[in-house]
């Protein structure tokens, strides 16, 4: 439950700025969005390399340490927008990767027992924090919310540095961190045939769900978004739910996750041919159809991914994995700034073809794959 709720309050800030940017940046907030993304695009693999190299407790400490200085910087900028808020980004996207840490740590202390059902876990956590941020920003004021954020962040610091504790957590310290050779680890997970497909499938499938996602966000008044981060986030949850409960492997779960999130767009290929108006994205049951399957698929495509590797070399794996997913943010979002003409069916078609290339590349992926 511990390394949950640290999980719970990582997401928390990542929540906040995308949620909160509109109101402090208006026009600009996708740019400084972008700048988050990139960040973390580049930054997540090594602060999750750093913490398997070292120790998971101290990483773990740094990294809350951080993200309240991030959350602090935030509060500020709320009165003074620009620099305070670009400190708040950079600091957050550099050195705020906290949740690929603690979903290492996580399998760390579980090692051996069901991976689908702690990365499940783990996902749910990042769910309700989205759910609550939401619903917090409509009813309670900014220094409210930032207060309990910041709260959140230094008891996680506490119970990270005093209380987390897992006897395998020790620290290499006869090896020096190496930059240029954590790179090169990385580089060989890319270039390495079964795992560059699957990297490439699951790149399309981010590409996928960030269209479908700020579509309505970019192009729609953003007076609906906190509905529409409840349908996500609530059929994400179910879908979780329901892969941690499911019979079937790694390999079927990935499939069939991705065979119903396709699925939610055909259905409302099928609706907006009866003559409806409004996106497919407008109607609750296609945002919760498309999100249950992705909450079956990303933790059995995490899991897969996990058991190739040993105790203590999952944080490098899962940074690169949410490296992978901000990469897919950043194409999302420069794709539909390029094309703001974009209709809805348009959109549905795109996310349709992206998606299906996610299906076919995957299955040659689990083809190779020993689940």
């Amino acid at each position: 439950m511990l390394l949950l709720f640290f999980i719970f309050t990582a997401e928390i800030m990542q929540a906040r700025l995308a949620l909160s940017l509109p109101e402090l940046m208006e026009n600009w907030a996708i740019y400084f969005l972008l700048g988050l993304y990139f960040l973390q695009f580049i930054f997540a693999p090594f602060q999750g390399g750093f913490s398997d190299h070292y120790c998971r407790r101290k990483s773990l400490a740094f990294g809350f340490f951080m993200i309240g200085i991030s959350e602090l910087f935030l509060y500020i900028s709320d009165r003074q927008p620009g620099l305070f808020l670009t400190l708040s980004i950079i600091i957050f996207g550099m050195l705020g990767n906290v949740d690929v840490i603690a979903k290492a740590a996580l399998l760390d202390t579980r090692f051996g027992k069901n991976r689908r059902v702690a990365l499940g876990s783990a996902f749910i956590s990042q769910a309700i924090a989205w759910i609550a941020v939401a619903i917090t920003i409509k009813l309670f004021p900014d220094l409210r919310i930032s207060l309990t954020a910041l709260g959140c962040s230094f008891v996680s610091i506490l119970l990270s540095f005093f209380v987390f504790e897992d006897k395998r957590d020790l620290p290499h310290w006869r090896e020096t961190f190496s930059l240029k050779k954590e790179s090169m680890a990385l580089l060989g997970f890319l270039k390495n045939k079964t795992y560059s497909v699957g990297f490439l499938a699951f790149f399309f499938t981010q590409i996928a769900f960030f269209i479908a996602y700020l579509f309505p966000d970019i192009f729609f008044t953003r007076e609906l978004e906190w509905k529409y981060v409840i349908y996500f986030t609530t059929g994400f949850a179910f879908g979780l739910i329901f892969q941690m409960c499911g019979r079937f492997t790694d390999k079927q779960g990935i499939v069939w996750g991705i065979i119903i999130s396709l699925g939610s767009i055909l259905i409302g290929w099928f609706i907006n041919s009866l003559g409806y108006e409004k996106n497919y994205l407008d109607l609750g049951f296609n945002c919760f159809l498309f999100m249950f399957g992705l909450g079956i698929f990303l933790p059995c495509m995490y899991a897969l991914y996990s058991k190739a590797h040993q105790l203590h070399e999952q944080g490098k794996l899962f940074g690169l994995l949410f490296s992978i997913q901000s990469g897919g943010q950043i194409t999302a979002t420069i794709l539909l700034l390029l094309w703001r003409t974009a209709t809805p069916i348009a959109i549905q078609a795109i996310v349709a073809i992206v998606f299906y290339t996610s299906f076919v590349l995957y299955q040659k992926r689990l083809r190779n794959s020993v689940s």
